[in-house]
């Protein structure tokens, strides 16, 4: 039957992702968002985690948002609604989920019989997503988390670089949260080059949204940004705090005086390199040189720039200053920088508050 056809016989067509739609179909289609985690995580979203490896706590942060979402627990202190979680383990063996699951549970006073289900590297073969598929349709609507992403492509055999292939491997997540009203987190890595996600653009591109993971200038802190389709942008801190059976993630401020120095001394050092050699790319590791400070410390005063239209990144770990980023600078009356000695800094940082979610 065809939209015509349909037109003159009065039929409706549900609206599932698959056409043809009428437009007066799709004027009753429901417009409000169903949050799981509010203001982060919508039904039938895609999301990708990005960052660096280990210093930047994903897999942690991943676990924690599992067992909040599978008893109900607030996550960042956001409403959670209660879901059936399926998290695929494509890095880690049972001793460390295990050891990781039992401090998440114990100290947080998760359920530990929640609907929370690990899926290993193994059980996801050429089949896993026809399995996975399975496991979700008979539970409802769900969470999927897959740790780490690249993890399931090398195991199908797919070019990570190539966008053709890409596109058809995303395209698989993307039917998979139409078709039940689920959600589905990947983690993924930054390229060794800089900030931006390993891979073609074609795995970005297929999201509903995007969190970056990046470690702060206080040793064992991480900022965390995120995007959204549906929702507002937004940003904030954690501490991974671990002692013997005991496991605590605190959450703090994501920025303060000592991050805003060091925006102004990347970017003085970016402005020194480029008025040298005129539209020159500059890698991270020049600007470490510039800036006298480290590598993590100058990552994340550029990620900052390009939130704030400052720099942007022209390619693969290399950055140009933009109009505004070659302006006066992001603090008003100052000049001074203080450059440091090239070391992460443990001292001072930021002191606002903290609070354990």
């Amino acid at each position: 039957m065809t939209a015509s056809d349909a037109s003159s016989t009065g039929a409706s067509f549900p609206f599932t992702g698959e056409g043809p739609h009428l437009f007066t179909d799709l004027a009753d289609t429901p417009t409000s968002i169903e949050w799981v985690v509010d203001g982060l995580i919508s039904t039938g979203s895609v999301i990708i985690a990005a960052g660096s490896p280990k210093l930047s706590k994903k897999s942690w942060t991943m676990m924690h948002l599992a067992c909040c979402v599978a008893s109900g627990t607030p996550f960042f202190g956001r409403k959670v609604a209660r879901r059936p979680v399926i998290y695929t383990f494509m890095e880690d063996g049972p001793r460390r989920v295990a050891a990781r699951l039992n401090l998440l549970t114990t100290v947080r006073g998760l359920d530990r019989h929640g609907p929370l289900a690990g899926i290993p590297a193994a059980y996801f073969g050429s089949d896993g997503f026809n399995k996975v598929n399975g496991m979700i349709r008979s539970l409802g609507p769900c969470l999927w988390i897959i740790d780490p992403l690249i993890e399931v492509v090398h195991a199908l055999k797919l070019d990570e670089n190539s966008s053709t292939e890409m596109s058809e491997f995303m395209s698989v997540f993307r039917t998979t949260v139409q078709s039940t009203q689920s959600s589905i987190m990947l983690v993924h890595h930054f390229s060794k080059q800089g900030l931006q996600m390993r891979g073609s653009s074609a795995l970005e591109g297929a999201c509903d949204g995007w969190w970056n993971f990046v470690p702060m200038q206080t040793k064992g802190r991480v900022s965390v940004s995120w995007t959204l389709r549906d929702g507002e942008d937004g940003k904030l801190g954690f501490e991974l705090q671990t002692h013997g059976n005991q496991m605590r993630m605190i959450q703090c401020d994501s920025g303060g005086e000592k991050d805003e120095t060091d925006v102004e001394a990347v970017r003085q050092a970016m402005a020194r390199f480029t008025d040298t050699v005129p539209a020159r790319d500059l890698t991270a590791e020049l600007q470490v040189r510039g800036s006298k400070l480290s590598e993590a410390r100058v990552k994340a005063a550029l990620t900052r720039m390009i939130e704030r239209g400052m720099a942007i990144q022209s390619g693969r770990g290399s950055y140009q200053l933009t109009d505004a980023g070659r302006g006066t600078g992001t603090r008003s009356g100052s000049s001074q920088v203080r450059g440091g000695n090239g070391a992460d800094d443990d001292d001072g940082g930021n002191s606002g508050s903290f609070d354990e979610f």
